[in-house]
């Protein structure tokens, strides 16, 4: 019993922070500060390093994993590839080939020098794009549909699903390389079937109790929507794979199916969008950032010398590894305007970052401090990136207007 009033006074603490941080963010309409950032800000001050109000207790660091999955959830959820299929998905493909290869030579580097010790994690978590922190800030612009959008969004996707296939492949806890290989194949073929099934095999009763439910206690849609998510993570986990892959492909599952009843002009599964969003962004991704927050480790950051030099040098070498490629290869379907906007866009990273450098910390690949630098300099991409690429988008509209 005392456990658990340790844990909801801990939940008590988190969640005020949650309400605080869009709070916050509102109040301050001209710098539009995402509202992650604030959490992971306000996740530090109340941790342990600060004024230690929070300490993080099994139950609470479940649920921030939780809320982990579903952020990446929503991220596969939000993938239409009508949308991005053709040359918004093949640029982006070729962008992150590039951006890895500048990511690990920029972390072979580095490791050169005696900074880094390994230049393989170093340069994973350089190739990826925060898709998660992107749609929402795309989708309040009005930009996710657009021609822009489009590219923008397909850099997110490759950004994120690439890194954590590396991941499942090449990092496997309980099998070698190839046998992971084999598995992440079957895990595929396990996620085709599934969509496959669901999409063919719609049994009347089953599917008139889900409609019946939708705006009821039985919610029986949702409910068969969490369990995809749950057994997905499940068998990815049981398989040595990533949870978040199982995320991911639930997500991107759900997103076919809805799609398909939209097209069925089925107006309520169409607001299970709705419903997702509620449970991700109001109850289990706040968890998630100010968990990260919590756990990130300030003394390390501040008393660290050479923090000073490598949080710099992080924040450019994301420009260089996942902007410098959008340069180059969009230069011919794209105008300039809309070229540095990109490049902006698709250096912004958070949350895959945290969970490599969590890894490599775990596995001795990672100092504490490059983690807490890396982390560092993925939070201020968050802050400035999306803000300068929506001023020059801004800028570029006025311009036209005039």
């Amino acid at each position: 019993m005392i456990e658990l009033t340790g844990t909801f006074y801990n939940l008590s603490i988190i969640f005020i922070v949650a309400i605080l941080a869009p709070i916050i963010a509102s109040a301050i309409p001209r710098f539009k500060l995402p509202v992650v950032v604030l959490e992971i800000c306000l996740g530090i001050i109340i941790g342990p390093q600060v004024l230690g109000l929070v300490h993080l207790d099994p139950t609470i660091t479940d649920l921030s994993y939780f809320g982990l999955a579903f952020l990446f959830f929503l991220a596969g959820f939000e993938i239409d590839i009508d949308l991005i299929k053709g040359k918004p998905l093949k640029y982006a493909f070729i962008g992150w080939i590039l951006s890895l290869l500048i990511a690990l030579l920029i972390g072979g580097i580095l490791q050169a020098s005696g900074l880094v010790i390994s230049f393989i994690f170093i340069g994973l978590a350089m190739s990826t794009t925060a898709v998660g922190v992107l749609v929402p800030i795309l989708r309040d612009e009005g930009e996710l549909n657009s021609n822009f959008g489009r590219f923008v969004f397909a850099a997110g996707v490759i950004g994120e699903f690439a890194p954590l296939t590396i991941l499942a492949l090449f990092f496997n806890k309980v099998y070698d390389n190839f046998s992971s290989l084999l598995l992440v194949i079957l895990f595929i073929i396990i996620a085709f079937l599934i969509l496959i099934t669901v999409r063919r095999w719609q049994p009347p009763y089953i599917v008139d109790l889900m409609r019946k439910t939708m705006n009821t206690s039985g919610q029986l849609a949702l409910r068969l929507s969490i369990l995809l998510l749950v057994a997905l993570i499940f068998i990815s986990m049981n398989s040595g794979i990533d949870f978040l892959f199982g995320a991911f492909t639930a997500g991107i599952i759900l997103s076919e199916i809805i799609k398909m009843a939209k097209n069925k002009e089925d107006k309520d599964i169409e607001n299970m969008r709705i419903k997702f969003e509620g449970i991700g962004f109001g109850l289990l991704i706040p968890i998630f950032f100010i968990v990260s927050g919590i756990n990130f480790d300030l003394i390390a950051f501040l008393t660290s010398p050479t923090s000073i030099l490598m949080v710099p040098i992080f924040i450019i070498s994301f420009l260089i590894a996942r902007g410098l490629p959008a340069m180059v290869i969009y230069r011919k379907i794209l105008s300039k305007a809309e070229q540095v906007p990109l490049a902006l866009f698709s250096a912004t990273q958070l949350p895959l970052v945290i969970v490599i450098t969590t890894l490599a910390v775990k596995s001795g690949a990672m100092q504490p401090t490059n983690a807490a630098d890396l982390v560092g300099a993925a939070i201020i991409s968050v802050i400035l990136f999306p803000l300068i690429a929506l001023i020059l988008r801004h800028a570029k509209t006025k311009e036209k207007v005039v």
